[in-house]
């Protein structure tokens, strides 16, 4: 082994969060990376992000190139300019002088700081005052370093930067920050284009949208029914377990060293719809201690003493099959173990808003709340005994009942095991894709970027409605996260819009994109 290998920890919270892309078709090169620099500095200013990959950002560069003719003329060789450079380009300390108690620190700075301090070095010289300067030997031009890897963002040549996020920063606010700075140089610059994309805090944006909304749509439709069936003050009560649950939830993640992210949010639009089920219970219960001519508070006691046990009974079956999750390996087991910890952490806070906070709020009241009119429990009493007449016939058949249901059950895990795939997963959500193509060994770095044009127009062809941006990455083979240099390869990184957005799968979309590039020519391999 010629070197010693690099260890890499992956970690996911140092991952890029957004790409912002920079260009113009009237600014010169050295006039947009002016600007691009003042975008840059006031990112790095920023609270929140750790760290800044530029590409197509190139570092400023002195090319000396000496001409052999006047280096023989004037004798001078080229170890004699690479000392010139490296000992003149130097900032040294020269001592201290102190003076009563204060010290003075003296510093030779004589660094080369421009063009004119680099072409006037002096090379040679005698004690006639005569020398040779770098400028009689070389010609000397400022200019920038050649690229290794070229970037384009949705098919435009520019200068982009992929911003990562520090570990305990909230991707949402970060994202938010470098958005609105964005706007703010596209009011300050008009003439520029800037175009985000891989914008990661789009996912957990959704997430949250998902759960604000199922959770407004679960109160609703909880106060509406208990309205129905109950009154407005017990409907009220009994939905406020939802963001009550949700909030002690929020509060309580920090122990479990959890964040708000993609997995726990989906945790808790999963038991959004589980925590109020024990509220309506006890609710019930107590409703029904009323009707018999209890007081709110002796109804309330009643109410939750003869139903304890079954939603104690009801909170711990729930934990229990959402537990073999605690137990998953490998790295999906480590994503997955959020799941559990959220679901079991609400229904232990719905647990003690049930059994504390519900009964509590219902009793609270010195007047008897009246259980719902006369019209309606004759509506739902009708209905009620239909119900009975049917639960009395299934049960005098309860074994063919039983076996009818046992068989429903055997032919339903025969028909998935048959003819269900199972795929954790789908394509058809996704909103990611990457197009990655090798051109033959030796391709020069200009070439590739050439065969990558047909690519990006067929993508530039895709409606706004299923478009959001796509970046390219020439030279260099990888992802959005690790590059490895290689001068024939590319690839690009393509943004959808979320799904519930358009109208194609992804794969469909793929399926357009092969067909419109299958001719190209010079590609050993695309795919």
């Amino acid at each position: 082994m010629k070197n010693r290998p690099t260890i890499t920890e992956i970690n996911s919270s140092t991952f890029p969060i957004l790409e912002v892309g920079i260009s113009s078709n009237d600014l010169t090169y050295s006039e947009l990376r002016t600007i691009a620099k003042s975008f840059k500095n006031d990112l790095e200013n920023m609270k929140g992000i750790q760290q800044i990959d530029g590409y197509g950002y190139l570092a400023k560069e002195v090319k000396i190139t000496p001409d052999p003719l006047l280096l023989s003329q004037y004798q001078v060789s080229l170890i004699d300019l690479i000392g010139v450079i490296s000992n003149r380009n130097k900032r040294s300390s020269m001592g201290n002088i102190r003076q009563g108690e204060k010290d003075t620190t003296i510093v030779n700075d004589s660094r080369l700081v421009s063009e004119d301090d680099i072409r006037n070095a002096i090379v040679r010289s005698n004690f006639n005052g005569q020398s040779v300067k770098l400028s009689d030997v070389a010609m000397v031009n400022l200019g920038y370093e050649t690229p290794k890897i070229l970037s384009r963002v949705s098919g435009i040549n520019g200068i982009s930067f992929n911003i990562i996020k520090s570990e305990t920063a909230d991707i949402i606010t970060v994202s938010n920050k470098i958005i609105g700075l964005v706007d703010d140089y596209k009011k300050q610059y008009p003439n520029l284009n800037f175009v985000t994309a891989n914008d990661s805090s789009k996912f957990l944006k959704n997430r949250l949208n998902v759960m604000v909304s199922n959770g407004i749509i679960g109160l609703i439709l909880v106060i509406l029914v208990l309205t129905l069936f109950l009154n407005k003050e017990m409907a009220f009560w009994v939905s406020l377990g939802i963001p009550v649950s949700v909030m002690g939830v929020i509060f309580l993640m920090p122990v479990f060293d959890m964040t708000i992210n993609i997995i726990s949010l989906l945790a808790l639009i999963i038991v959004i719809g589980i925590i109020v089920d024990d509220g309506i219970i006890v609710a019930e219960n107590i409703a029904k201690y009323r009707e018999k001519g209890l007081s709110n508070t002796d109804a309330s006691i009643q109410g939750i003493q003869s139903v304890f046990k079954p939603v104690i009974t009801t909170i711990l079956t729930t934990i229990i099959a959402f537990s073999p999750m605690f137990f998953m390996s490998g790295i999906m087991g480590k994503f997955i173990f959020q799941i559990p910890v959220v679901i079991s952490i609400a229904l232990l806070v719905s647990l003690i808003e049930v059994v504390i906070a519900l009964p509590a709020h219902l009793s609270a009241r010195k007047k008897t709340i009246k259980v719902g009119s006369a019209k309606r429990h004759k509506f739902i009493q009708k209905y009620r005994q239909k119900y009975e007449s049917i639960l009395s016939k299934l049960l005098k058949r309860k074994y063919r009942v039983v076996t009818a249901f046992g068989g429903i059950f055997i032919f339903s895990i025969i028909f998935a095991g048959s003819f269900m795939n199972f795929v954790l997963f789908p394509k058809s959500n996704a909103v990611n894709f990457y197009v990655r193509a090798k051109a033959p060994a030796g391709t020069p770095l200009e070439k590739t970027s050439s065969l990558m044009l047909p690519i990006e127009e067929a993508l530039m062809a895709l409606p706004n409605t299923e478009l959001m941006a796509f970046t390219t990455r020439i030279g260099a083979t990888g992802d959005a996260y690790f590059l490895t240099e290689q001068e024939n390869q590319a690839f690009i990184m393509v943004d959808l819009v979320p799904f519930s957005g358009r109208d194609r799968t992804a794969d469909e979309i793929m399926s357009e994109i092969k067909k419109k590039t299958k001719n190209i020519k010079r590609y050993k391999d695309q795919k």
